[in-house]
């Protein structure tokens, strides 16, 4: 360490500024590529990754409508808001049922078809339930 020691001031500071400018000049190329491939794929990314996203969300929100139109419709007495409670649920079934098989079409992770995959057979027993 002593050689340090030995070195002029002009020279450790130059040593540290040029060290300092290279490390931002890394991280900069660093970030511009980055940038570069968001920009690229970004197209990709919004209709694969976003849109299914939206759409996952709308049928979680059409499931919770669903789930408590059941709820709303055991505990009503007047037939006629039964009525309308049970065509609230199978316009959402229905909607549900479209917003999966969009999502389903998409391009899909080995985990989310493993969800996927498990999530179809129950949705089908829950609609069986439904019915009945």
């Amino acid at each position: 360490m002593s050689w340090f020691k030995n070195l002029k001031i002009r020279t450790k500071l130059l040593t540290g500024f040029m060290l300092i400018a290279f490390l931002t000049l890394l991280v900069g190329i660093i970030g511009y590529n980055s940038i570069v491939s968001i920009a690229k794929n970004g197209e990709d990314i919004f209709t694969n990754r976003l849109i299914p996203i939206l759409d996952l969300g709308n049928a979680e929100s059409a499931f919770l409508t669903i789930r408590g139109d059941v709820y709303a419709a055991l505990d009503s007495d007047n037939v006629n808001e039964r009525d309308i409670f049970t065509a609230s649920i199978k316009d959402q079934t229905k909607l549900v049922d479209e917003l999966i098989e969009k999502y389903s079409k998409t391009v899909l992770v080995k985990e989310e078809e493993e969800t996927l995959a498990k999530f179809k057979p129950e949705w089908v027993e829950y609609k069986n339930q439904l019915n009945n």
